[in-house]
């Protein structure tokens, strides 16, 4: 028979759960107000839109669309982009957390979480009034949805490290110890272990997962690479789509 003193620990550690759990429920994600006006116009034409366009690369579509609507009421101005982000972040970590963690990759809310990780990765690294498009920027931003559909430890990870509430702590930490790590060739689009894969020596961004890949890719992707030598470019700097 347990003791007293066991009995009275094992209540307040299942208390302690219990309040972190309802924490969780009622946690923003770092949006302390709800916005409304254009940032809550912003977050809820996003979703209306995967609503009609549905996922898959039709996600470019609604980018788009997002851009040409926006980019004088939202992209010109640092404070509602600054809001824009923070929205994105805390309605996808929501969302995150209210999917079904056995079939997150089939699910419609984990593609809409990919395409706001998408958009907030657009909204940093636009600077008002100043555009930094490059050759080959969309095929990044289509790289940067792949990776995080392919992995949800790379999702996860994402609205995780951008957040300071720890909502999503257990989650990512399970993940780490569970998920498979692939990458996506950049020539015949296979998918092995990251581990496995070859970065171009020359931009260090694209990945190869065989020599014989990445000789064969060398014809289309040499002008690419040039650019991004000549121009110091991050793999950051490539999210940027073209309009």
């Amino acid at each position: 028979m347990p003791s007293k003193k066991k009995a009275r620990g094992k209540a307040r550690r299942e208390e302690k759960k219990k309040a972190k759990d309802n924490e969780a429920v009622s946690c923003k994600h770092d949006v302390t107000v709800r916005p409304t006006g254009i940032a809550a116009s912003f977050v809820s034409d996003i979703i209306d839109l995967f609503v009609k366009y549905g996922r898959g690369d039709k996600i470019f579509v609604i980018i788009d669309d997002i851009l040409c609507k926006y980019r004088d009421s939202v992209f010109e101005y640092t404070d509602r982009r600054n809001l824009c982000q923070q929205m994105l972040l805390s309605e996808g970590t929501a969302l995150v957390l209210d999917q079904n963690s056995s079939n997150e990759k089939e699910s419609a809310s984990f593609h809409l979480c990919t395409l706001m990780a998408c958009i907030h990765e657009v909204l940093g690294q636009h600077e008002g009034g100043k555009d930094k498009v490059c050759v080959g920027s969309v095929a990044k931003l289509q790289a940067f949805y792949h990776d995080m559909i392919r992995c949800p430890l790379e999702l996860v990870r994402f609205f995780h490290k951008r957040n300071s509430c720890d909502c999503l702590k257990a989650l990512y930490n399970n993940l780490k110890k569970t998920a498979r790590r692939t990458a996506l060739c950049h020539q015949c689009d296979k998918e092995p272990d990251v581990k496995d894969m070859m970065v171009c020596s020359g931009c260090k961004v694209f990945q190869y997962c065989s020599r014989a890949c990445q000789i064969a890719g060398w014809p289309t992707h040499k002008g690419l690479c040039k650019h991004i030598k000549e121009n110091k470019l991050s793999p950051a700097e490539l999210f940027i789509p073209e309009y």
